[in-house]
């Protein structure tokens, strides 16, 4: 999916953490990547920068990493867990595993927020997992199956194209 000059603008003008890397994740300087129209996939960081997230008009986010992230240890704050998007935007967190495993009721509720947010409410949607490479790749891959009538190799090419480090994973699904 291509980006709007505005989306593109949004991305290159935006600066990697201001902490740098401390959690040192291999995905931390790439930015989100637009996979359909109201959908991106991205990392931790990029849900916290709220400068981005405005450019790019993002209504909602997802997290399926597992946890609300301790905030403090990644800005060099005192430590405080806290759901970390701007006022106004939607968020939801669900815990995932990977594979899925116990937590297959999750990844299927993250699915059911995807819906929510973007096909009922009709926001842009930034689905985020630590690095933005297995887990939400994963739950919006099936989504996009379950939503867009297309197979699942169709979904992984569209993810795979947008976010070449996007990894799928179908079998955590069985």
């Amino acid at each position: 999916m291509g980006l709007t000059e505005s989306e593109q603008e949004a991305i290159n003008s935006s600066s990697a953490h201001p902490a740098g890397n401390p959690l040192n994740l291999r995905s931390w300087n790439r930015p989100p990547s637009k996979v359909a129209d109201r959908l991106w996939i991205g990392n931790l960081y990029d849900s916290f920068n709220h400068v981005l997230m405005t450019k790019l008009r993002i209504g909602a986010v997802v997290n399926v990493m597992g946890s609300m992230f301790n905030l403090g240890i990644v800005q060099g704050l005192d430590p405080q867990p806290v759901c970390c998007v701007p006022e106004g935007i939607g968020y939801a967190c669900f815990k995932t595993l990977q594979p899925f495993g116990q937590t297959i009721g999750q990844a299927k509720a993250a699915i059911e927020a995807i819906k929510f947010y973007r096909d009922q409410i009709g926001v842009n949607v930034l689905v985020h997992c630590g690095e933005g490479i297995d887990r939400a790749p994963t739950i919006v891959c099936k989504y996009m199956v379950e939503t867009q009538n297309i197979t699942w190799e169709v979904a992984e090419k569209m993810i795979k194209d947008a976010r070449p480090i996007a990894v799928p994973h179908q079998s955590w699904w069985n």
